[in-house]
């Protein structure tokens, strides 16, 4: 009876051992990328110098003290794997299985993101709904984890100050100006 109650808890814990996955520790810093507001050239090409202006203008900030929520794959759909927060310096220490993950600065949920009560765009006729649902879907920053890295991981966070011009939107797919 002993017998058979070790061995049915031996082969419990080894299916319980190949069932987890080993989790890997990452760890580096978070910064977000505030962008200037691009060269808007109304459709005429744009120069080099104007986007190394450009990118010049843009500012670089330390994500201190700052709350991710992490989920599988590359959207924020479902229930989050795990969560963690950067440190005074904006270094962050977390645990996560090999894989593609989507990074969310913030607290969120388990769910869909509700993309009804997104903001209108001018235009609508000419604006794209699976673009504007993908983009309400996107991660703020992407992270690979494999079993080879994890060590000084910079994840970066991109704001766009976007082009006031309705034809200058992401989602839209209508004519271009004259």
């Amino acid at each position: 009876m002993r017998i058979a109650l070790a061995l049915a808890l031996a082969a419990t814990a080894a299916s319980l051992a190949v069932a987890a996955p080993r989790l890997r520790r990452v760890t580096g810093t978070a910064e977000r990328v505030v962008h200037a507001p691009g060269p808007c050239g109304g459709g005429a090409a744009i120069t080099r110098e104007a986007m190394a202006e450009w990118q010049a203008k843009s500012e670089r900030v330390p994500l201190l003290k700052t709350t991710f929520t992490v989920f599988a794959g590359d959207k924020h759909v479902g229930k989050p794997v795990t969560r963690f927060k950067t440190d005074r310096a904006g270094r962050f220490d977390v645990r996560l299985p090999e894989g593609a993950f989507c990074i969310m600065a913030g607290e969120y949920e388990a769910g869909t993101p509700d993309i009804s009560a997104a903001p209108r765009r001018p235009m609508e006729a000419h604006v794209d709904a699976d673009c504007l649902r993908d983009q309400a879907l996107a991660c703020d920053a992407q992270l690979q984890v494999r079993k080879d890295g994890g060590r000084d991981v910079k994840l970066t966070l991109h704001t766009f100050t976007r082009c006031p011009q309705p034809w200058a939107q992401p989602c839209y797919r209508g004519p271009m100006p004259p």
